[in-house]
Formats: structure tokens, C-alpha cells, sequence
């Protein structure tokens, strides 16, 4: 029997390649903002090798924001440096957002 610690598994699972539709939405909008083609930019894109300047960032956050319906906080936004951590943001935003939608429908 084989068994894989849960240390292994989570780094196969950061390997393997993001094909969803917040990552395809994130490169979307950075492809939009820079115009670049798509197929520059990979799920482990760090702004620096895209390009990505501080004004470039708000433009995309802003985006980001508004194609999600998120708010995504000053401080969360200055630690994130590749697209990975974006798409992980926002796709903690969204569920953080659907948990609190659902505790205020089950307390009313």
C-alpha cells in the first residue's frame, strides 16, 4: 500500500497547473490590463516577471474587485506578488463572502 504524507500531497497539488475559472478570470484581467497574450502569464507569474508596476496593480485590483463583487484590503493587497496568491485571495474573499451570506440567512 502507499501512502503519501499530507506535506506531499499538498505540494502536488501547488504543482499541478490552476485550469479554473477565477485563475482564467484573474489572467484575463492582467492580460486585459498589460495587454499581453494569455499565454505569457502562468498560474506562478510573479508581478515582476509580468511587468506589473504599483500603478498597474491598482488597475488590475480594481478589476479584480469589480468582476468578483469583492473588496479586497489594502493590506492583504500589498502581500501579494505572483498570480497564484491572487487567485487564492480572491477565491478566499469568495468563500469567506458565501460563509458569511449563509450565517446571516441561517440567523434571520
Amino acid at each position: 500500500m502507499v501512502r503519501y504524507s499530507l506535506r506531499f500531497i499538498s505540494l502536488l497539488e501547488r504543482e499541478r497547473p490552476m485550469p479554473d475559472q477565477i485563475a482564467e478570470k484573474v489572467i484575463s484581467i492582467i492580460t486585459s490590463v498589460k495587454r499581453i497574450p494569455p499565454d505569457a502569464i502562468s498560474i506562478e507569474s510573479t508581478f515582476e516577471q509580468l511587468g506589473i508596476d504599483s500603478l498597474d496593480g491598482i488597475n488590475v485590483l480594481y478589476e479584480l474587485e469589480g468582476a468578483f463583487n469583492i473588496s479586497i484590503p489594502d493590506e492583504q493587497a500589498k502581500s501579494i506578488h505572483t498570480v497564484r496568491q491572487m487567485v487564492d485571495g480572491i477565491r478566499k474573499l469568495i468563500a469567506d463572502g458565501l460563509a458569511d451570506a449563509a450565517s446571516s440567512r441561517n440567523s434571520a
